[in-house]
């Protein structure tokens, strides 16, 4: 029972810090680049829906698993969703250019390069993001690998006898016609019809 309750302490605090992980990257793309340009707060809404699909995944995973994993598959879609929108940001100014560095004119079209502040934001949502799947994918191991809860009393089984033949009849005695004249069940003679006299 201690096992149990071991393993069902460490699916909860696992979906938690999946969550405040996913927090984390979030609020690290939208807070750390304030100094400057912010090109990765698009990714702050993602981190949102995978946060609170992991706290309604630590709420709600004694339900079931296939309610446990459809929660975490959606997370793990949002973040993943959130980073590819963060990827996009290098992989444009890599194809389009990127301004010179000032005090030099900045042609029309491009952009300014990655801030300080952007690539720490950038740095940190990656890692959070991807330690947050990990946290709930070992959450979720953990509850697959839970063995269900053992009833107190068991029903009792039933038992069934076996098939057996029917035992064949003994074939019963032809009956044996009473004598006319000899005693009835009574012990009584049978007589004729009583004389007459004449």
């Amino acid at each position: 029972m201690n096992e149990l309750l071991g393993r069902d302490a460490r699916v909860l605090w696992s979906f938690w810090l999946a969550c405040a992980l996913a927090v984390t990257g979030g609020l690290g793309t939208l807070l750390i680049p304030l100094s400057g340009p912010n090109r990765l707060a698009n990714a702050v809404i993602p981190y949102a829906v995978a946060a609170g699909a992991m706290a309604a995944n630590a709420l709600l995973y004694r339900r079931g698993r296939s309610v446990a994993t459809a929660l975490y598959f959606l997370a793990g879609v949002a973040i993943v969703y959130g980073m590819l929108l963060m990827f996009s940001v290098p992989l444009r100014l890599a194809v389009t250019g990127t301004c010179p560095d000032p005090p030099a004119f900045c042609p029309a079209g491009l952009e300014r390069g990655f801030s300080n502040g952007e690539v720490t934001g950038f740095t940190l949502a990656i890692i959070t993001g991807v330690l947050s799947i990990l946290s709930g994918f070992f959450g979720l191991l953990m509850l697959y690998r839970s063995r269900p809860k053992i009833l107190e009393s068991a029903p009792m089984a039933r038992v069934i006898p076996p098939h057996r033949e029917p035992a064949p009849a003994a074939p019963e005695a032809a009956p044996t016609a009473a004598p006319e004249t000899g005693p009835d069940s009574t012990g009584a003679e049978k007589s004729g019809p009583a004389p007459t006299l004449s």
